[in-house]
């Protein structure tokens, strides 16, 4: 029995070669249609997307049928601290005074999220199948979007606004189709990354590269740990020095190679004026991309606590980060049209309209892909590529993306996809009582 238990324990944490072939079953079919109806896209307090419709119409009878699926404690936690953060935007919209216009958005689309959630995760049920084939109606809905309705910028930059994304996730899919189980096949997998990421890079999309890039790196350093048991086994503290000294070092590197190819004109004359632009203030090129933080930090500390309200309009700080970026060497740009405070972060965003319990939600979903990296790396997953692009893309968005439209789907997705590496690879062998409940479910 000792054996047995250590095989499975074995076979859980490592991957195994006997994978179960991959059959869609209503639930994929499910998983498939709710992200490939993005094209759809109604006005309801703000734009709803088909995916929202969706989830909301079906949330009810997945509720009273597959309920037992929220006792997970990862979803306790995420229904929990998204209630509790919108117990935050509604009490600093009423001390705010918030317009009827601007609460209704904000309230709703936390709530959206929510039961997105739910929904989402009631349809996956800890199934790698569904978890495929929820990325595969992401390229599906993302490319009838652009072609039948593209948004007000696709027009301008088709790439980045546009067909890049679901073409770039089209790759990343494809390439964990080739396993670890030849030199060939796995060079393969890494030249398709790298592709993707230099895609990007050429056509402008400098955030979606660097997360192709980061995806290559840790595909590479995963496979130099494999190739090093020894760091492996009964070492975490090591494991996750080496992670993060190699993330960072590719991290790094990527806005090296980046600001090289830029200054030399070899991504073209538009991004070596982009760059130009962004890169020569006090603090580089980073914080010249997303120097909305000068200014949301600023609007944090001024209401740490209740926050600013939904939407909130302030235009003291919507001039101030003009005068900012002047002030630090960069290209100041216009003011904001709405005079919104900026902030460009699911992070900041939240802390600053619902104060602390909205930045203690983001930022409890951003230690799991944290968690979750140092799981994955040592796992031997046929569907790495995938599941580590999730993984970056969602520490992206958190910090450097506003939220709102298709991320209200897309974010409880990538969360979900997060808590499935955390339950299917324990970090202690204690916890493999978590191992057995997924022995009969690996796809």
């Amino acid at each position: 029995m000792a054996d047995l238990n250590s095989q499975s324990h074995h076979s859980f944490l490592w991957g195994s070669n006997k994978i179960k072939p991959l059959y869609p079953g209503k639930w994929d079919i499910l998983a498939f249609i709710i992200p490939a109806s993005t094209l759809f896209e109604i006005d309801a307090i703000g734009r709803l997307f088909g995916p929202d419709i969706i989830c909301l119409t079906i949330f009810p009878i997945l509720l009273y049928k597959r309920s037992r699926i929220l006792h997970n404690s990862f979803a306790r936690l995420f229904i929990c601290l998204g209630i509790l953060y919108l117990l935050g935007q509604f009490v600093a919209d009423i001390v705010h005074q918030s317009d009827f216009h601007d609460y209704s958005r904000g309230w709703a689309k936390i709530l959206v999220t929510i039961i997105s959630f739910c929904t989402i995760i009631m349809v996956i049920d800890r199934r790698r199948s569904a978890i495929l084939a929820f990325s595969w109606g992401i390229v599906a809905g993302l490319s009838l979007q652009f072609f039948f309705k593209p948004g007000d910028y696709a027009e301008f930059e088709p790439w980045k606004f546009g067909i890049g994304v679901p073409i770039t996730w089209l790759i990343i899919l494809i390439s964990s189709l080739f396993r670890n189980t030849s030199i060939v096949k796995l060079n393969i997998r890494f030249f398709l990354v790298f592709s993707a990421g230099v895609l990007n890079l050429y056509f402008g999309f400098r955030s979606l590269g660097g997360i192709c890039f980061l995806t290559l790196a840790f595909l590479m350093l995963q496979r130099f740990l494999k190739s090093s048991p020894d760091i492996l086994v009964n070492n975490t503290k090591k494991r996750i020095l080496i992670l993060s000294i190699g993330m960072i070092t590719a991290a790094f590197l990527v806005i090296q190679i980046y600001g090289l190819s830029a200054r030399n004109g070899w991504l073209g004359e538009v991004q070596a004026e982009k760059f130009e632009a962004q890169a020569h203030g006090n603090f580089g090129l980073i914080l010249g991309g997303r120097s909305e933080i000068l200014v949301s930090s600023k609007a944090i500390m001024e209401s740490p606590i209740l926050g600013h309200g939904s939407w909130v309009k302030n235009w003291v700080y919507a001039e101030m980060l003009v005068d900012l970026k002047r002030q630090f060497g960069y290209i100041s740009g216009p003011v904001n049209d709405l005079g919104l405070i900026p902030t460009h972060s699911h992070f900041f965003g939240a802390w600053v309209e619902a104060g602390l319990l909205g930045a203690i939600f983001w930022g409890w979903v951003l230690s799991l892909p944290i968690r979750a990296s140092t799981r994955l790396v040592q796992a031997d997953d046929p569907h790495t590529p995938i599941l580590s692009f999730i993984l970056f893309f969602l520490v992206w968005d958190i910090l450097f993306s506003p939220f709102g439209a298709t991320r209200r789907f897309l974010i409880p997705f990538y969360t979900i996809v997060m808590i499935d590496i955390l339950m299917r690879y324990p970090g202690r062998l204690r916890k493999l009582r978590y191992a057995r409940l997924y022995c009969h479910n690996l796809v």
